[in-house]
């Protein structure tokens, strides 16, 4: 953060004083009367700006790039359900890691809804954008997250139909993905 800013108060030089300037041997400021000086409130203004702009473009990527890496949430999801089915090793680790990709997965989809200055990260702002991602959260709650959620509580078959289940549905869900990343680089690129 920043404690305080510091800027100079004179937007002109006298041409002739009579008071000895105590910071220079001549007596006399540094700068000619003629010099040019910016107005310190301009120069703060074009800072601000500037600084809230970059501001505003990070958090864009970031949303961005938090909404991109849903695909490959989705894709990690599936191959931890591929593991939980394997024979010859220990199935139990990559379906115990289930959980902590679903509550990640909750997570960005919450911050996407939400945004979060701290990060920055700029919540999605027009319908076209709105609305691919509410597709995304609806497809999530109701299919993709209940076939995830059911494959850590279940075992044996009704795992293998699960995870049949979560392979039906990804291509289609990575695709509503697709579609809101893809709306979200044109909603901020016309911005």
């Amino acid at each position: 953060g920043v404690e305080s800013l510091w800027t100079f108060e004179h937007v002109m030089i006298p041409i002739d004083y009579q008071s000895k300037y105590p910071y220079n041997a001549t007596g006399k400021m540094g700068a000619p009367p003629e010099t040019n000086l910016v107005d310190p409130l301009i120069a703060l203004a074009a800072i601000g700006m500037t600084l809230y702009l970059s501001w505003q473009l990070e958090g864009m990527a970031a949303a961005i790039n938090d909404a991109g890496s849903q695909r490959m949430g989705t894709y990690r999801m599936a191959y931890l359900m591929e593991g939980g089915l394997a024979t010859g090793r220990d199935p139990s680790r990559p379906v115990r890691s289930l959980p902590a990709e679903i509550e990640r997965f909750d997570w960005v989809l919450q911050d996407l809804r939400r945004g979060d200055p701290a990060r920055p990260l700029a919540p999605p702002r027009d319908a076209e954008v709105e609305q691919k991602l509410h597709r995304v959260e609806e497809a999530w709650q109701g299919t993709v997250r209940p076939l995830v959620a059911g494959f850590v509580a279940g075992q044996g078959e009704a795992r293998v139909s699960l995870r049949q289940e979560f392979d039906g549905e990804v291509e289609g869900f990575v695709a509503r993905i697709n579609d809101l990343v893809l709306a979200m680089e044109h909603s901020y690129a016309a911005n």
